[in-house]
């Protein structure tokens, strides 16, 4: 039974990721044919034609390798899960541009805008559940524990406490889902007043998703605080790339507000939806890093540091040949020097330049293989201060120097 459970979570997710791929690729295609017919700006097909399908393309792939590549662990699925949601939730943006969904009835168009809200409620609570599962499993009581006494602070960590509980956040879910199916017919333009409710709604999810994106920060943040040395090498990617992209949506989201307060111009064409394109990025760059750089999720998806230089290398390649030859035409053209002087002139110093460069390419993937030193090695308490309090008992921490008395 379980065997069969877990094959239906593969196939479904998979087609949910894939479904996402198709929908990003339909409209790649016909944004092309609607820039090269000069109907859309250029901006629109830089930002949106380039941003969305990278994201729905990249989460599908980490989605799928998560899936059919890596031990089937709790935490794997959940952020498989939110991977595949977050890409069926971008390309379900661009589904107005399918062939076949420019001209939809009222009531189709609030059906796909009410799976469009499903898919990022559960998105986030996904999210939410793999912060509180990865590295370690942490405990409600331990985070009560720790915040005990402090103010307000004590009353953040009671939320963050309660959240970590699987029922709850589920449930949660699951009544936001019900309010979201409940409240799109009044977004619909047929009703009179849809702009006044747009004006609540969207607000309140956008500061909802904030709340998710901090709270599975924060999250990440107790666990790699209470892991290991080898657990904290594991959420390192991870948490750096969560930090950066919250911070961003943060950031953005603030000069919108403000924007919208003193009734300043937007400025820029829909540039907060490119920060929120941004946002996710990032995201994602740290998921991959640590999937495929670190071993984060299983050690078989890590890419063997030989195929990384590999792979750099022949990058270096190219972009030498590129800048050489753009360095000897210049020469050429503003000192007048023949082309065989010309070519050993910006040859030399193109080749003395990339000598270092190599050399700091060469460090940066060490550091991201995990070959040459610990990038995770910071100044923090040690998991025999803060084990017993914030992880759950169901997972203890694996005994280490500073946790095994015998050691």
């Amino acid at each position: 039974m379980e065997r069969r459970t877990g094959w239906a979570f593969r196939i479904s997710v998979s087609a949910l990721a894939l479904a996402s791929v198709g929908m990003e690729a339909l409209y790649v295609r016909k944004g092309v044919l609607l820039f090269q017919a000069g109907e859309i700006p250029g901006v629109v097909v830089a930002g949106e034609i380039a941003l969305a399908p990278s994201i729905a393309f990249a989460a599908s792939f980490l989605a799928l390798a998560l899936l059919w590549r890596a031990q089937a662990s709790r935490e794997s699925r959940v952020l498989a899960l939110f991977l595949a949601l977050l890409a069926y939730w971008v390309g379900s943006q661009s589904i107005w541009l399918v062939p076949g969904f420019e001209d939809v009835s009222p009531f189709v168009d609030g059906a796909i805008n009410v799976v469009h809200g499903w898919a990022l409620l559960v998105c986030g609570a996904a999210l939410l559940r793999f912060s509180a599962l990865f590295p370690v499993e942490l405990s409600p009581e331990g985070l009560l524990a720790v915040g005990a006494g402090i103010q307000p602070a004590g009353a953040v960590l009671g939320m963050r406490a309660a959240l970590l509980r699987p029922r709850l956040v589920w449930g949660i879910t699951l009544g936001m889902c019900l309010a979201v199916a409940a409240v799109m017919p009044l977004l619909l333009p047929s009703f009179p007043h849809y702009r006044a409710v747009g004006a609540v709604a969207v607000p309140v999810l956008i500061v909802l998703q904030l709340a998710i994106l901090v709270s599975a920060a924060a999250n990440l943040r107790s666990g790699y605080r209470v892991a290991d040395e080898a657990g904290r090498r594991r959420v390192f990617w991870l948490l750096e790339g969560l930090l950066a992209g919250a911070s961003i949506l943060v950031i953005a989201s603030a000069v919108k507000a403000l924007q919208l307060l003193t009734y300043t111009r937007p400025g820029a064409l829909n540039w907060y939806a490119g920060a929120i394109y941004l946002s996710i990025l990032v995201i994602l760059a740290g998921i991959a890093v640590a999937m495929f750089f670190s071993g984060a999720l299983d050690p078989a998806l890590a890419i063997r540091r030989t195929a990384v230089f590999g792979l750099v290398g022949l990058t270096m390649v190219f972009v030498f040949a590129g800048v050489e030859n753009a360095m000897q035409s210049l020469i050429a053209e503003r000192l007048g020097m023949s082309d065989h002087l010309s070519g050993l002139v910006s040859g030399g110093v193109v080749a003395l330049t990339f000598d270092r460069i190599k050399e700091r390419f060469n460090r940066l993937v060490e550091r991201w293989s995990g070959r040459a030193g610990d990038p995770t090695a910071h100044d923090v308490p040690a998991p025999s201060e803060i084990a017993g309090v914030l992880v759950s008992p169901h997972r203890p921490i694996a005994p280490s120097a500073a946790t095994d008395p015998e050691a």
